[in-house]
């Protein structure tokens, strides 16, 4: 048995016949605390619907309070407890997930949400995203927020009723962008700090190893090829992330920058050659004096790997001289 947290009425819908289905505020009593701890897993759907997250305001950071006590009564009484958290963007999670075993970021799936979490959660279809944002420990760690006019940790339902987001019911205030590129993976990565979940994270039912990589120079950059292994019994799919450093930059830049990226499918204990191709756009920035993208000489570094904290193999390149992009 399989105890479900009511959420969206059609996942409960979906599994009500491999599970129970919990009302909201259901440790509160006795009778659903007694099926959680005797349930073989609990899964809890939490997150935003269309009010607590849509255009013109800023949606919480923290989830609601009845979802987190729920996370937390029922990681006491079951120790086999998911939680699906929906979202378009980094939550808190901070103060509740290391008291799970699993967390499955599902974003806003649709309408095919349902069928979709179902496959995953029994295991018919292998989980093979990664994570497009840096989710941090706390909301202060991100740079943006030291320039953020005032506090959106929370989100006030009052508000959206009387015009939130309506510039003639609201008074406007300038923001500024002083993070320039530290946005992200970039800010983390170059400041050292260190994130709940990196950027590119994300696991699967499978396990891969990367190996044997080549370097092959081209008239226009380089050819990276290696070798991805499936290590597990299980078909399942891999996104490779490639990586670029500057050893000396002429200028500041980030630590390291995203450059490609490219999704492999293996079966059970299947190997594949990947290619990725890094052309000399792949090392430009932005010019003022030239007004234009150029790429300067020197060394670089090409990462891959399996996220911006997961570098599974690299290789050294040399830029030998200056080119400007239209």
């Amino acid at each position: 048995m399989i105890a479900l947290q009511a959420g969206v009425q059609t996942l409960a819908s979906a599994l009500q016949e491999r599970a129970d289905r919990l009302p909201r505020f259901w440790y509160r009593a006795p009778k659903w605390r007694k099926r959680v701890a005797q349930a073989d897993a609990v899964v809890l759907q939490v997150g935003f619907d269309h009010i607590e997250e849509s255009e013109a305001y800023d949606k919480p950071w923290r989830l609601l309070a009845s979802d987190r006590e729920s996370i937390r009564q029922a990681a006491k009484l079951n120790g086999k407890t998911v939680v699906i958290v929906q979202s378009g963007g980094a939550v808190e999670m901070e103060s509740w997930h290391a008291c799970v075993p699993s967390i499955l970021s599902a974003s806003f799936l649709g309408s095919s949400t349902a069928q979709a979490l179902e496959a995953l959660l029994f295991g018919d279809a292998n989980p093979s995203g990664k994570l497009c944002y840096t989710i941090a420990h706390s909301l202060d760690d991100y740079r943006s927020m030291r320039t953020y006019p005032r506090d959106f940790a929370h989100l006030s339902l009052a508000r959206l009723r009387k015009g939130q987001g309506d510039p003639t019911v609201r008074s406007v205030q300038n923001l500024e962008y002083n993070e320039a590129l530290m946005m992200g993976y970039r800010q983390f990565d170059t400041e050292k700090q260190e994130p709940l979940f990196c950027f590119g994270h994300g696991l699967s039912y499978t396990h891969f190893f990367y190996e044997n990589l080549k370097c092959e120079e081209l008239s226009d950059g380089w050819e990276l090829s290696f070798t991805v292994r499936n290590c597990t019994e299980r078909a399942g799919s891999e996104v490779c992330q490639l990586y670029v450093r500057s050893f000396e930059p002429v200028v500041f830049r980030p630590m390291q920058e995203l450059k490609g990226f490219v999704k492999v499918a293996l079966g059970p204990h299947a190997s594949k050659q990947v290619s990725l191709v890094v052309g000399f756009e792949a090392l430009s920035r932005w010019d003022l004096e030239r007004w234009a993208f150029v790429s300067d000489p020197g060394q670089y570094e090409l990462c891959v790997g399996s996220s911006s904290r997961d570098i599974r193999l690299q290789c050294v390149v040399e830029h030998k001289k200056r080119k400007p992009f239209d």
